[in-house]
Formats: C-alpha cells, sequence, structure tokens
C-alpha cells in the first residue's frame, strides 16, 4: 500500500477515512495550512450478520480538524488532526480521535510515519463481531523512485486494540506491505499493486490469525484547475488464515476470503473547497458453514481549505 494511500484504503483499519493523512496540497517554507472536514457515513450491515433478515444499516456524522506545518524549505512537514464520530445506534458511543505525523515528499524519496489514537472505535476485526476498542496505531511508508517509470513502496503497520469490558477481545495486529507504481503512461495515469501480509494476535488464542492481502489499483491525478477530478479504482483480496492448532478448538481450520472493490472520486468546487465520495463494498467467503456476509460503506463529505 502506498502511503498517500493508507488512509484511503482503510480497510486496513477500522474506519476508512478517504484520503491522505495529512491536510492536501503542500504547505510553502515555514508556512502552515489548515482544513476543515464534515462527513456523512453510511454502513450497510454494520453488525456484519451471516442472515440477511437480521442485518442492520447505520449511519454516522463526523468532522475532522487537520492542520500541516513545513519548517523550512525542505520538503517536510509535520501533521496532526482531531476527529469527533457520532453514529446512530446506541450500542456505538461518540467515538474520538487524534493522530500526528511527519512526512517527507522529495521527488525520488517520500516517507511518513504518524501515531494514531483513537477512543470507543468500532471493531469487528475479533471474530467479526462488533466491539467498542480503543485503538493505537504506528505506522511508516516509503516511496522510491527508481527512475521515472517505475516507484517501489514499502510499509510497516503495529496496533493495538483494547477493550473495557471485553479483555478476551483485547488484540495486536502487525503488517508489512510492499508495492509497485508505473508512472510510464503519463502524470495522470498510475496502476500499481501491491501485497501485504500480517498477523493479529488475541488474549483469546482461538481468535488469532494471519492475513494475506493483495491489490491491485488504477488512480487518475488532475492537473489543476483544468481537470478538477481525482478518480481512484482498487480491487482487493484479503485472505484470513485463522491459526489455532488444537482441533476441538473453535475456528480450527477456519479460513476467509474477502473480495472487497473500493472506489474514490475527489472534486475541487472552489479554490479552498472539495466534496468527495468513498465507496467500498466486501463479500467474506468463510469456510464455516452459514459463515458468509457481505458489507458495505459509503463515506461523502466536503473539505474547506483555511
Amino acid at each position: 500500500m502506498r502511503t498517500s494511500h493508507l488512509a484511503v484504503m482503510a480497510a486496513a483499519l477500522l474506519i476508512p477515512s478517504p484520503l491522505a493523512a495529512q491536510p492536501r496540497g503542500t504547505s510553502d517554507p515555514g508556512g502552515f495550512r489548515s482544513e476543515m472536514r464534515m462527513q456523512g457515513y453510511y454502513f450497510d450491515n454494520f453488525f456484519h450478520s451471516t442472515n440477511p433478515a437480521e442485518e442492520r444499516n447505520v449511519t454516522a456524522l463526523g468532522s475532522e480538524l487537520r492542520g500541516g506545518y513545513r519548517p523550512g524549505e525542505r520538503p517536510l512537514e509535520v501533521f496532526g488532526h482531531l476527529s469527533v464520530v457520532r453514529y446512530g445506534v446506541r450500542e456505538v458511543p461518540e467515538s474520538l480521535g487524534g493522530r500526528i505525523g511527519v512526512r517527507h515528499d522529495g521527488a525520488v524519496h517520500q516517507w511518513t510515519a504518524y501515531l494514531d489514537r483513537a477512543e470507543n472505535r468500532p471493531s469487528f476485526e475479533v471474530g467479526n463481531t462488533f466491539g467498542s476498542a480503543d485503538v493505537t496505531t504506528v505506522s511508516g511508508a516509503y516511496a522510491y523512485r527508481v527512475v521515472p517509470e517505475w516507484e517501489f513502496g514499502a510499509e510497516g503497520i503495529h496496533q493495538r486494540q483494547t477493550f473495557s469490558a471485553q479483555n478476551n477481545r483485547r488484540n495486536d495486529y502487525t503488517a508489512l506491505g510492499a508495492s509497485v507504481r508505473y508512472r510510464g503512461f503519463g502524470w495522470r495515469f498510475r496502476p500499481e499493486i501491491g501485497l501485504d501480509s500480517g498477523r493479529r494476535e488475541v488474549v483469546n488464542a482461538a481468535e488469532s490469525y494471519d492475513t494475506r492481502d493483495w491489490y491491485v489499483q488504477a488512480s487518475y491525478m488532475p492537473v489543476l484547475p483544468r481537470d478538477p477530478l481525482y478518480l481512484s479504482l482498487r480491487y482487493r483480496d484479503r485472505n484470513r488464515a485463522y491459526t489455532i492448532s488444537d482441533p476441538g478448538t473453535r475456528n480450527f481450520g477456519r479460513r476467509e476470503v474477502r473480495g472487497e472493490w473500493m472506489l474514490l472520486a475527489d472534486l475541487r468546487i472552489a479554490q479552498n473547497v472539495n466534496t468527495w465520495m468513498y465507496f467500498t463494498t466486501e463479500n467474506v467467503d468463510s469456510s464455516v458453514p452459514g459463515g458468509n456476509f457481505e458489507v458495505g460503506f459509503l463515506l461523502v463529505g466536503v473539505t474547506i481549505g483555511f
């Protein structure tokens, strides 16, 4: 996964964030920039029910304040944001979050590192069942442009989830990934492929599993102000293998294959105003009888820079 798409692919985490980890654009040397985002969420089959008759769709509203500061001439920037999400069901409390990080965006070398903390975040990573988690994430990514046409990337992520009332769900997730991006078609069109491998260690060992993911993605980059529309389409194949070795234990031999489509569109409608849409749909095929289900997610919003 590329640095600039880590937050876009959220799936990697809990509630996807549609754009990059820092505010859009680049600060002038010694300059500060900020933006406010207002977001509306729609979750199809929010609680991951395997019975279509019991599926519940959920809405939410959220906002984020993001800022970035470039201390000097180098393409190095410090960024951070604060967020709040309020869900439309009583089972999910209001979620608060914050992030701080640093980004280098050079012509040949690009890298990003950040620390993220979220309180009361909906979690389904353990057993595909709902829990309200406090989540701490540390992530870093690096990309190297070998020649003008080819760019290679690598990233790592470590995440810890804790639960105030469900200690057996506490878990740590660690993953490493690599990607290749081709720029030979020109500035606007950029295809990309990537692989990721990770493991989630759960206090309840029967719920621990390994992950193996791959994805293909194509992005259309605008040249402002003539064509202000950014588009990105991705297919990701996610494989989850539970690792409990006792045949008499729950989840022994359990496997899941998750096919996911993602579409992101971002439209600049004024000098400092953008509107955007992020959509995913995922089909989960489980080796457990009756364990299949589908989920969908739609996020729309407006960003105002100031």
